[in-house]
């Protein structure tokens, strides 16, 4: 991977941070049965990530995430201490690998060829994502997942300094902006997507910089990135993520 600017390379350390306050949650999001029966099949296509982002958007249109920005802004300003443990994959190159067995080989590679791989996702084949039958238990589960995501992503959406300036209904609707903007042309699977998360190149001058705000867009990806990482690396036992 080319070297990395000390901006990205802080906002990693970042993601650490809030990764170490937040590790309980997300575990105990891999625990759920929607963690094997929905996430992991749904991150391993583009129709099943087009899902994801879906269920994810909606989540963050509801009144009670602004009440969760707000609560992340709090915390990261009295300087929450973390809890249990203090890792440091996120800071790890590999952590930005493909999972083993999540999808295969990555094409990230160069930017501009990531760019130009990106699926465009008809709303025939959203729809079809969206009304897969689930068992009515795995359901409540998956809610109680794309909870944990969400909490994760306010927590670290609160200690970027680009959000700093933001009030929580404002991030909240740059972040619906965000959302529908992943889902209208540039789906594709999150496993093939952790070369460009990761790159100074790709956040710079590579495919994020269609987004209307590319910090926010990266920074959106790295932290479901990282919470679907934990979640699924709790609920497959025994497998290297």
């Amino acid at each position: 991977m080319a070297a990395r600017d000390a901006t990205s390379a802080r906002d990693d350390e970042r993601l650490q941070e809030v990764l170490d306050r937040n590790r309980a949650g997300l575990e105990q999001a891999g625990h759920s049965q929607a963690a094997t029966s929905w996430l992991k099949p749904s991150l391993e296509s583009d129709k099943g990530t087009d899902q994801v982002y879906s269920l994810l958007q909606r989540h963050v249109e509801r009144d009670a995430f602004v009440k969760q920005l707000e609560l992340a802004k709090v915390v990261q300003n009295t300087g929450g201490a973390s809890a249990g443990e203090h890792g440091c994959e996120v800071l790890r190159e590999a952590w930005w690998e493909p999972p083993a067995g999540e999808g295969g080989p990555s094409h990230a590679g160069d930017p501009a060829v990531a760019d130009a791989g990106f699926t465009e996702v008809t709303h025939e084949a959203a729809a079809g994502a969206e009304g897969e039958a689930l068992d009515s238990y795995v359901v409540v589960d998956r809610e109680d997942v794309l909870e944990a995501m969400g909490a994760f992503i306010a927590a670290y959406l609160a200690a970027l300094p680009e959000a700093e300036n933001l009030q929580p209904a404002q991030l909240q609707s740059a972040l619906k902006q965000a959302f529908k903007e992943l889902r209208k042309s540039r789906v594709r699977r999150l496993w093939d997507m952790g070369r460009m998360i990761y790159r100074l190149t790709a956040f710079s001058y590579g495919a994020f910089s269609v987004y209307e705000n590319p910090w926010l867009v990266r920074a959106v990806l790295a932290a479901l990135w990282t919470a679907s990482r934990v979640i699924l690396r709790t609920a497959l036992t025994g497998l290297i993520l």
